[in-house]
């Protein structure tokens, strides 16, 4: 489970807030909104449109866009996706320490 501050860091986030995907094939953005992806990047989604487009934020670096669904693939074990935010906030606060 995420500690109390590294919940309040990402504003109150559990694993089962979101749901978790991970890019199986690259997409390259072509618009503004768009986000792209490199394979194995893995994004928190925030929702999913009927035309096959989710939108989310990539976890590396917290950027936000519109991938094809068609990239992505759902992370269903509650352990990884956990593993996954865990991860990045210590990631991002060893980058705060370096700055």
């Amino acid at each position: 489970c995420l500690q109390p501050s590294m919940a309040r860091q990402w504003g109150h986030l559990d694993p089962h807030d979101f749901t978790q995907m991970q890019c199986v094939r690259a997409f390259v953005a072509h618009q503004p909104d768009e986000l792209s992806l490199e394979k194995a990047e893995v994004i928190l989604v925030h929702q999913q449109s009927s035309d096959g487009w989710v939108e989310g934020t990539r976890l590396s670096d917290r950027h936000r866009g519109w991938t094809p669904e068609s990239h992505l693939e759902t992370i269903a074990s509650l352990r990884v996706r956990q593993r996954n935010l865990l991860d990045t906030v210590t990631t991002n606060k060893d980058i705060i320490k370096m700055g």
